[in-house]
């Protein structure tokens, strides 16, 4: 019945990237649907997301299903890490790529937990930084909520 739900009897075969992460959208799903997706495409690795492997996938442990739909706040931390170091060698730009990720993935790894929002903020002043680093004062100020 969720597959039908999901492909809303457009697709019957199976749904490309598009497609599954509109359909999941479309039905409220509270999580990450581009993360769903890959964890689903997981099993045939084709780019695709067909009955089959839905049907492996929800065979899988509940536990373990919600583990793999969970970054962990220490990845955050180590893109924030790498993107200081992407500072150090001068290249602002992709230290703010990886900033910006760290940021999403400590935010929602976090929860209610202070020590989350203690990287947050880590991460945040870092981004600062990096556009003290790129002349851009404005958006550094705007970062440090000042």
């Amino acid at each position: 019945a969720f597959y039908t739900d999901l492909v809303d009897g457009e697709f019957r075969s199976a749904l490309g990237r598009k497609v599954f992460v509109a359909a999941l959208k479309r039905l409220d799903y509270p999580g990450d649907p581009e993360r769903v997706f890959t964890m689903l495409d997981s099993v045939a690795n084709d780019g695709k997301v067909s009955l089959p492997e839905l049907q492996s996938t929800l065979k899988a442990k509940t536990v373990r299903l919600n583990n793999m739909d969970r970054e962990s706040p220490q990845r955050g931390v180590a893109l924030a890490n790498i993107a200081c170091c992407l500072m150090q060698q001068g290249q602002p730009m992709q230290a703010l790529q990886k900033l910006r990720e760290a940021a999403r993935i400590v935010r929602r790894a976090s929860g209610a937990s202070g020590d989350g929002e203690l990287k947050t903020l880590r991460v945040m002043a870092n981004i600062a930084v990096a556009y003290i680093h790129m002349d851009d004062l404005d958006a550094a100020l705007h970062y440090l909520g000042l």
